[in-house]
């Protein structure tokens, strides 16, 4: 769990809001399968072999308006698809943004090193 839940915070663009929403609106699982849907890993494998259902514990709480999940074939900063499918992660110059630290697709980044 611990491996799954790294790789989405460190390299799939998922912050403490969007998990924190996810787990109130028990929508952990899908979550998981979207931010893995383009390179899965041993993590993810195990993770699903095993049959782990993260929506059995949450703290369901009606009044929270769902965030969007968006699969990892998105830009992390703008939403824009096609950032793995597209090839649009490709950024030689400045693969991240100097403010934020979230990478950066070929569509916002505008040459000045900030999203």
């Amino acid at each position: 769990m611990l491996g799954v839940y790294e790789g989405m915070v460190k390299s799939r663009g998922v912050d403490s809001n969007l998990l924190h929403n996810c787990l109130l609106t028990g929508r952990l699982n899908e979550l998981v399968h979207k931010k893995y849907k383009f390179g899965k890993t041993r993590y993810y494998d195990k993770f699903c072999e095993l049959g782990i259902d993260l929506d059995i514990l949450h703290l369901k709480n009606d009044s929270v308006k769902p965030l969007p999940i968006y699969d990892n074939d998105h830009c992390e900063n703008c939403n824009t698809e096609g950032y793995i499918t597209l090839d649009y992660r490709q950024i030689d110059t400045a693969p991240d943004c100097a403010k934020c630290f979230k990478l950066m697709c070929l569509n916002c980044y505008g040459g000045n090193d900030f999203c």
